[in-house]
C-alpha cells in the first residue's frame, strides 16, 4: 500500500499520455526548464524533479530545453519518436537554437535526515523536501514565483532507505507543481490538450498531496506527545550502497 501511494502521481501521469501526445495542430511553444536538485546538499544524480516537469510540459504541448541532464532522459526517445522526432540529443540540439518564450528555473533540495520543532518537541524525519521554482519571461523579468515542501516521518531507518523515500518524496513533490503550473495565467492558454482530462488528474495529484502532508500532521503530533524530550539520532553517515532505482525511480 505504502509503494502504491508513492507511485500514484507516476500513475496519472501515464494516464495523460493517451491525449497530449495526440497532434492539436499547433505550433508547440518553445520553454526552458533548469531546476537544480541535490540531495543532502550534493548535487543529484538523478534530477527527478527537471524529469517530471520536462514530461508534463511536453506531454501536454510544449517544446523543452532542458538544462539539468537527468537519469531518465533516453526513456522519452519512445514517445519522441511518436512525433517524428529522433531521439532526446537531437531533438534537444534543434531546440537549443530556437529562443524561448519561458524560463522556468528553481531549486529542488532534498535532506535525507532533517529535525522539526512541534509543541516544543524535536522530531526527527526520514526526509525534507523544499522545491522553489521562478517562471521568467524571454527577458529574464520574473513573473511568478512557487514554492512547497514536503516531509516525511520520524525513523530509525538506514540512509539507503532513506534516500529511496527521498526519491520518492522528489517524485511527489514535483508533481505538486504541476497544477500551479497549469493554472497560471501566462502559461495557461498554450497548453495543448484535452482540459477536462488534464485538470481531474491534476486535482485526484492535489488531494493525494494533501493527504501525504496531513498524514505526516498527524504522525509529528503523535510523536511530539511520545518523545516529549527525546532528542534526534546523529546524522548518518554511512554510504548508500549502489543505488538500483528500486524503490522507484520515476520512469
Amino acid at each position: 500500500m505504502k509503494r502504491l501511494f508513492i507511485l500514484f502521481p507516476f500513475i496519472l501521469m501515464l494516464s495523460f499520455q493517451s491525449f497530449a501526445t495526440s497532434l492539436y495542430g499547433n505550433e508547440r511553444t518553445v520553454i526552458k526548464l533548469s531546476v537544480k536538485e541535490t540531495i543532502d546538499g550534493k548535487k543529484s544524480p538523478y534530477h527527478i524533479s527537471q524529469y517530471i516537469l520536462l514530461q508534463f510540459f511536453y506531454l501536454h504541448g510544449f517544446d523543452v530545453i532542458s538544462v539539468q541532464k537527468t537519469l531518465y532522459d533516453k526513456k522519452m526517445n519512445k514517445t519522441l519518436k511518436k512525433n517524428g522526432e529522433k531521439d532526446f540529443a537531437t531533438w534537444q540540439k534543434e531546440l537549443k537554437k530556437k529562443k524561448p518564450l519561458f524560463i522556468i528555473e528553481g531549486k529542488a533540495k532534498a535532506t535525507l535526515y532533517n529535525t522539526s520543532t512541534f509543541y516544543e518537541s524535536t522530531v526527527a524525519f526520514i526526509y525534507n523536501i523544499n522545491i522553489e521554482l521562478k517562471l521568467k519571461n524571454a527577458s529574464g523579468k520574473v513573473l511568478a514565483t512557487f514554492k512547497d515542501s514536503l516531509k516525511y516521518g520520524a525513523s530509525n531507518r538506514g540512509r539507503h532507505p532513506k534516500l529511496r523515500a527521498a526519491k520518492g518524496g522528489l517524485k511527489n513533490l514535483a508533481f505538486a507543481f504541476c497544477g500551479p503550473l497549469y493554472k497560471n495565467p501566462h502559461l495557461n492558454p498554450l497548453f495543448q490538450c484535452d482540459r477536462s482530462k488534464l485538470e481531474a488528474r491534476l486535482k485526484a495529484i492535489e488531494k493525494h498531496i494533501n493527504y501525504l502532508k496531513e498524514k505526516n500532521r498527524q504522525m509529528e503530533k503523535k510523536n511530539s506527545k511520545e518523545n516529549p524530550k527525546k532528542n534526534p539520532p546523529k546524522k548518518e553517515t554511512t554510504p548508500p550502497k549502489k543505488d538500483d532505482n528500486s524503490g522507484g525511480g520515476p520512469f
